[in-house]
């Protein structure tokens, strides 16, 4: 290259870096003194107007430094209850951003309940990210204990950010309680999931099967949940790739009822065509139960038109108490379904009692449009009738007393 060109070259990357710079501190506010931020933010906070309030607030927290941040925490604090609606996460991030170890120690005095858990938050996500896994654990350590449940998030999200995943993992695997391992590996999930399925996908396979309390498989579990609500097909086809696994025993269960949230007929469809055995039994009754939760109708509608059998049983059960009073034929005709005889007889009976006392006369009808032979049907009448007989001799017994 020649000198001229070079200069040329030279020049224009010389303007490129300015363009960039002067983009960039185009975007960025001007710096504000601490007196005029102090002022401009009581007004702000003050201000009756909710969006010009909320619109000023966010344009002085883009506008603090290090050089203003004390005036700004004076402010904030005069009005910590009150400011507790303005953006405390957007006001307590960008502190922890300029002065974490600051805002940690100031959180042990806060006087703001609310504000003091998401401060402590935001100040062990910084050290999360910026001075590793043990200082932001201390600190996680030092919240107060009705706090923790708040900031946990913060400590897993910073983190996760920050590449320490096995350092989290493992704590998350030495929580004590099943609730609180589990929580702490759906923010882990949760974190992940803002990058994309296959960073989940890939945490999951990377989690040592030694780590204790079986976390390995309580994380799969719960990745095949967030997986089956995110793209239903491959979370179909991360289990299905794992089956050799011990993590993957007993996982359709919970794949099937996260899915039953947002596509019952597409879980049962595919409940249903699982190899037959007891795994698949259960995860039919858990299906169909939470999907009866949400729509009993559709529920209802999709037992009604399967064959009998006894993995059903249980279902008919459920939706024959549950629909006696909306549909008494409809429960009859579910109760009538139930392969073993006593539980058969037992529900007949307990649907029949009700409506013995209401609609006696439609009774009989609706035991025999399902089936039941004359003969039961007098014996679950009869039984009535002579129960109904002795609660009332002996509430008569009882009067003349």
């Amino acid at each position: 290259m020649n000198s001229k060109l070079a200069w040329l070259a030279s020049l224009a990357a010389a303007l490129g870096l300015g363009f960039l710079l002067g983009q960039r501190a185009a975007h960025e506010p001007a710096a504000i003194a601490p007196e005029e931020m102090a002022t401009s933010l009581r007004a702000a906070l003050h201000d009756k107007d909710p969006l010009r309030r909320a619109l000023e607030f966010e344009r002085l927290v883009r506008g603090m430094d290090r050089a203003n941040l004390p005036s700004a925490i004076g402010v904030y604090r005069e009005v910590a209850s009150q400011a507790e609606m303005e953006g405390a996460a957007l006001f307590l991030g960008r502190w922890a951003e300029l002065d974490r170890d600051g805002l940690a120690a100031e959180m042990k005095g806060w006087p703001e309940e609310r504000s003091r858990a998401q401060g402590y938050g935001w100040a062990i996500y910084q050290i999360a990210v910026q001075d590793g896994f043990e200082r932001a654990l201390a600190l996680y350590e030092e919240t107060p204990k009705p706090l923790r449940l708040a900031v946990g998030f913060r400590l897993v999200e910073g983190c996760v950010n920050a590449g320490r995943l096995d350092e989290i993992t493992r704590w998350a695997a030495t929580q004590d309680q099943p609730e609180d391992r589990q929580r702490a590996l759906r923010q882990i999930i949760q974190a992940l999931a803002r990058e994309s399925a296959d960073a989940v996908i890939r945490w999951a396979d990377s989690i040592p099967a030694e780590l204790p309390n079986q976390v390995a498989r309580m994380a799969f579990g719960l990745v095949l949940q967030k997986l089956v609500r995110l793209e239903p097909a491959r979370a179909v086809a991360f289990r299905a790739e794992r089956l050799d696994r011990s993590v993957a025993e007993k996982s359709m269960v919970p794949l099937a009822t996260a899915w039953t949230d947002s596509d019952p007929v597409a879980a049962v469809a595919w409940v249903v065509a699982q190899p037959e055995g007891e795994e698949r039994d259960a995860a039919l009754r858990a299906v169909v139960d939470r999907w009866g939760a949400h729509d009993q109708p559709a529920a209802v509608r999709w037992l009604d038109a399967q064959e009998p059998r006894a993995a059903l049983d249980p279902l008919y059960q459920r939706f024959a108490r549950g629909t006696t009073i909306s549909d008494p034929a409809g429960a009859i005709r579910l109760a009538s379904r139930i392969g073993d005889p006593q539980q058969r007889e037992s529900v007949l009976t307990e649907v029949s009692r009700y409506w013995f006392r209401r609609r006696p006369d439609a009774l009989r009808g609706w035991l025999a449009s399902v089936g039941v032979s004359e003969g039961d049907a007098n014996a679950i009448i009869e039984g009535l009738e002579k129960k109904r007989a002795k609660q009332l001799e002996q509430a008569t017994d009882s009067g003349n007393s």
